[in-house]
């Protein structure tokens, strides 16, 4: 797969192209997980013109503080008449090379230095995946006991091995529940839907909750909003009258208000309970 021209800083005296991989279905682990990330990887390389021979004149981002030019492109005929104003604007403000230009040289767009290093890609994939939650970390790995921490870091991330997950990696046939027999053994299951579970939970956590009357479902919502930027979020979840969850929600906002983040939770649950067939809400 091409291995050897990827990795060829050794004898090229770095790369001297960005490729494009393309994905094999059956190709080793090692390099399905590299070509996932190369989009990313791509995306945050930036280069310094010398010769301009390396340089792909549309796709690579070589004018500063602008991206791709074929963003900016309307046709393909004459420079000016096919980029933007502002993109030309950024191209004027670039010295042109000398004659004896050495070769164009790439760096990381991602670290004040322009050096690549594994830990700026880890701090630009924390910033993607990350930027959306209200997922405090820093109170996970705070927590005095480390096998509480794994615990929950690995639960977050959705990455426990359930029988429903070793199944899927072909580490075993069997998806069912070992303790209720249930059909699939998710994480959801072992840590709030499984008889034993809520066994264990309802005396840990005594609810001031009351269940609504026979025949009603409960739709009880939150809303929170952040000081720091203004943008809040919506949630909450139904349950019936013996207290059995039915279904749950969270919702992203914009820029909002303490009662508009409190309605929009009410409105997303009213929704979710219709279309679940429930007609008695009690909210």
């Amino acid at each position: 797969m091409l291995f050897g021209f990827l990795f060829c800083a050794k004898n090229t005296n770095g790369i001297k192209a960005a490729p494009l991989p393309f994905l094999v279905l059956n190709c080793f682990l090692f390099w399905r997980s590299i070509a996932s990330i190369w989009p990313l990887f791509h995306s945050n390389l930036v280069w310094s013109v010398g010769k301009g021979d390396t340089i792909w004149f549309w796709n690579d981002l070589w004018v500063p503080n602008l991206g791709p030019l074929c963003n900016y492109a309307t046709a393909f005929h004459a420079i000016e008449d096919d980029l933007k104003p502002q993109a030309l604007s950024h191209i004027k403000n670039i010295h042109p090379p000398p004659i004896n230009a050495g070769p164009d040289r790439i760096y990381w767009k991602e670290d004040s230095k322009r050096c690549f290093s594994v830990r700026s890609v880890f701090t630009t994939l924390d910033k993607m995946n990350w930027a959306d939650t209200n997922i405090d970390w820093k109170l996970i790995w705070k927590l005095k006991c480390q096998r509480i921490r794994g615990f929950l870091w690995l639960a977050i991330q959705d990455k426990l091995l359930t029988n429903k997950v070793r199944s899927n990696r072909h580490f075993g046939s069997d998806r069912k529940c070992s303790t209720c027999n249930h059909t699939s053994e998710t994480l959801l299951h072992i840590l709030r839907d499984c008889p034993t579970t809520r066994q264990t939970w309802r005396p840990a956590a005594p609810s001031q909750w009351s269940p609504p009357d026979e025949g009603w479902v409960c739709l009880n919502t939150y809303g929170a909003l952040s000081l720091s930027t203004g943008h809040g979020s919506a949630g909450g979840l139904l349950r019936d009258s013996s207290g059995d969850f039915l279904a749950s929600f969270r919702r992203s906002l914009g820029h909002s208000s303490v009662l508009e983040t409190e309605l929009w939770g009410i409105l997303e649950g009213l929704k979710i309970a219709r279309n679940l067939g429930f007609e008695r809400v009690i909210v």
